[in-house]
């Protein structure tokens, strides 16, 4: 459908040619800036509206939120590239991956580091890479959908550039990474929200800086939300004008191309361009999005380009019109502009399922965490944490992408209350994974290990059954006890030895030892927890703290001493209380 239209529109471009190049200067996109980029996979409206539906059911006041943005008084300019929480202009060099860098690069990394406070850099930005290689089957020439990224980072976070580089000595490195560790930190970070703003300009066209159609967008970013956009990569450039950055780059119409996708961070109401030429600024000439690019700072304003309000018109007053289409066209229809805004939260991740598995070609993979009361799959609850199908190119192509290493996956809610660990309500966790032919992958799966999110092990299998076809499917029933905070299943002088540690500060605790280690369930740890605990010890084991607390305590240094010894001294006296009145 698209490639038809881009054809037509070609011809009819050809047949009016001349009547641009008299009537409007053109001056498109160099080789140089251009970078990669490509045609992106079709993404149908009923997709996009499942996926928001998904989020609305789990967000009631997603409606609320965005009128309450839209009646913000509203400032005339704001820019979040110069927050702290925005990274540096990046580079997709000659890879297909706009998508992820406008996804995950900009869009993410600012939600996220946001979230945690944390000053982005070109160490503590999300990697593209990590998106992108789940998805592009594996060739650095294909696109992904914006759709398709955000499915990757609801369910499995995102790497940093830190753990997975971008770029591999010079060279792009088309592999998924093997960084355990990481994927499970990842988990406790994810897209939690999803939405977009349509604007028709066919019906409702920008006529000035003020336009009220454009308030929504405005408000969005005076909020804090970075906005992610598609557009076809030939666009035509004038310089700005007036007192307001003079002089920088401003994009005033764009026409069929390839497809890319770049990153809104602001606006300004007072940019000026003379888009005609004709040496006045008109109302409609006024007002331009800031957008963040990913070819470097080589492109334009050193990375940035102005795109003028008037671009998103289908129809201008004051540019040609001849094989033009809106700037920030929609995905499912060329007369929209959309705009997609995501939320990100930190997740609560009580459990993780590892798989260890090597494998000739990772798509052919559907994965599901699952709970239950029961060790049939059938009455289990499933959550889909991993869909081969996501990377569309396996479809057409059949390509295989290799994978040796160990993936993690979150439970989801089906881990959720932790509470259920302690009780025999539906405390059964299992893992089942479906081969989507039995013909395009081999397999070996060394191992299956059910742990927290600090990766200590509560169950681990060096077996998956065969139920049925080509469906494997290993559960197991996750008994645990108040303050068994190593999931060895009894109560030891170690388990009090870690809480002592943690109330140290020597160790932080996973989302199930804070639990477990809550003794008293005031929702806190502290030194009272560590008593009732060690008072369900026996004498020996209590005994065998006082050696460990003592080793602990000796092995601070001069500062560690000074802050706990008092802490360390009403529990000795403690113990010793205890262990004598036992003796006696």
């Amino acid at each position: 459908m698209r490639s038809s239209k881009k054809l037509l529109a070609c011809m009819l471009a050809a047949l009016n040619i001349g009547a641009i190049f008299s009537s409007f200067p053109v001056l498109s996109a160099s080789a140089e800036e251009e970078g990669c980029c490509c045609e992106m996979p079709y993404v149908s409206q009923e997709e996009i509206d499942a996926y928001k539906a998904h989020f609305a059911s789990k967000n009631s006041d997603s409606i609320s939120k965005i009128q309450q943005y839209s009646t913000q008084s509203l400032p005339s300019s704001v820019d979040l590239s110069t927050s702290p929480y925005f990274p540096p202009i990046g580079n997709q060099q000659q890879v297909g991956s706009c998508v992820a860098w406008s996804t995950t690069y900009y869009q993410f990394t600012f939600a996220a580091n946001k979230l945690n406070n944390i000053t982005s850099t070109e160490s503590t930005a999300y990697s593209p890479r990590w998106v992108y290689n789940w998805l592009n089957g594996g060739n650095t020439g294909n696109g992904i959908s914006f759709f398709n990224a955000y499915y990757v980072l609801e369910h499995q976070g995102c790497l940093t550039m830190s753990e997975c580089p971008y770029m591999n000595n010079g060279s792009y490195d088309t592999s998924i990474s093997t960084n355990t560790e990481a994927m499970v930190r990842a988990l406790n970070t994810r897209l939690t929200y999803y939405n977009d703003i349509i604007l028709n300009t066919k019906t409702n066209p920008i006529t000035s800086p003020t336009d009220t159609d454009l308030n929504q967008i405005k408000a969005l970013l005076n909020s804090g939300y970075i906005l992610q956009v598609s557009t076809d990569w030939n666009h035509n450039y004038k310089r700005t004008t007036g007192t307001v950055s003079p002089n920088e780059w401003a994009i005033y119409e764009c026409h069929f191309g390839d497809g890319h996708a770049m990153s809104v961070v602001g606006y300004n109401d007072n940019i000026q361009c003379d888009i005609n030429g004709n040496g006045i600024i008109e109302e409609g000439e006024k007002g331009a999005f800031k957008v963040a690019n990913s070819h470097g700072t080589g492109y334009r304003n050193n990375g940035f380009v102005w795109v003028m309000y008037d671009a998103l018109n289908e129809t201008s007053r004051y540019a040609s019109n001849v094989d033009r289409i809106p700037v920030f066209y929609g995905v499912c229809g060329w007369e929209e502009n959309q705009f997609n805004y995501i939320e990100v939260g930190n997740q609560p991740v009580n459990t993780v399922a590892l798989l260890d598995i090597n494998t000739s070609n990772i798509y052919n993979y559907i994965i599901e965490t699952t709970s239950s009361d029961s060790v049939l799959y059938e009455k289990a609850e499933k959550y889909t944490v991993y869909d081969g199908r996501r990377s569309k190119y396996w479809l057409s192509g059949r390509q295989k992408i290799p994978f040796n290493g160990v993936l993690a996956f979150d439970y989801g809610a089906l881990d959720e209350p932790a509470s259920n660990f302690t009780s025999k309500i539906k405390n059964i966790l299992g893992l089942h994974i479906t081969k989507r032919s039995d013909t395009d992958s081999t397999e070996t799966i060394s191992k299956l290990t059910i742990c927290d999110n600090k990766m200590n092990t509560i169950y681990t299998t060096n077996t998956l059954l065969n139920i049925q076809n080509s469906n494997l499917f290993k559960c197991r029933r996750i008994n645990l006890s108040k303050g068994d905070l190593n999931y060895d299943n009894i109560l030891t002088s170690d388990d009090a030895t870690i809480l002592l540690r943690f109330l140290a500060e020597q160790i932080a605790f996973s989302d199930m030892q804070f639990y477990l280690a809550d003794m008293n369930g005031d929702n806190a740890v502290s030194v009272v927890d560590l008593t009732a605990l060690r008072k369900l010890l026996p004498t020996n084991e209590q005994a065998a703290l006082l050696e460990n607390m003592n080793e602990i305590y000796n092995n601070m240094s001069i500062e560690e001493k000074a802050a706990y010894s008092n802490m360390f001294s009403e529990i000795e006296r403690s113990i010793k209380v205890d262990i004598n009145s036992t003796i006696e």
